[in-house]
């Protein structure tokens, strides 16, 4: 197994919250092996991970991983557009509007603004699917989103 194939078959395991940090420097070394040219989609998971993981790992306590989260986001968007990966885009853009509601730089209402420009639909009711059935989410941000492994995404 190689170093890439190590990293995603880890990063495919339940973190746990100690091991936040262990998926951010994960997802950092996996970046660094690949190229947005050569491997767009797992590129683009990795920055959604790693996007995920600092606004799991801040706990509203770091402006600087909220920062750098949207970055990820952000990036993860040059390959997961609307066209080419519809279901990706929209967890992605999820993420993304979730962050900047819980953003802490910048002032409140210009956060929220720019919320509803990235998730213009009425966000009150917000259904996703967990298990067999539907289920109606008191808190849209929280509902969880099936996609699969990480190291499936690796082009072989």
């Amino acid at each position: 197994m190689n170093e890439l194939e190590s990293i995603l078959n880890e990063l495919d395991q339940p973190a746990g919250d100690n091991g936040l940090p262990r998926r951010a420097e994960l997802c950092h070394r996996g970046l660094a092996l690949v190229s947005k040219e050569t491997e767009p989609r797992l590129w683009a998971e990795l920055q959604d991970e790693l996007g995920n993981v600092l606004t799991q790992t801040s706990s509203g306590e770091s402006a600087e991983d909220f920062e750098a989260a949207i970055e990820a986001f952000e990036r993860a968007l040059e390959v997961r557009t609307r066209e080419a990966m519809p279901v990706e885009w929209a967890e992605t853009m999820n993420h993304l509007a979730s962050v900047y509601l819980d953003r802490i730089v910048g002032k409140p209402a210009e956060n929220i603004s720019t919320w509803t420009e990235i998730f213009p639909q009425n966000p009150s009711r917000f259904h996703y699917h967990h298990g067999d059935d539907m289920k109606e989410a008191s808190n849209p941000w929280k509902a969880t989103w099936h996609h699969p492994p990480i190291s499936e995404t690796i082009q072989r």
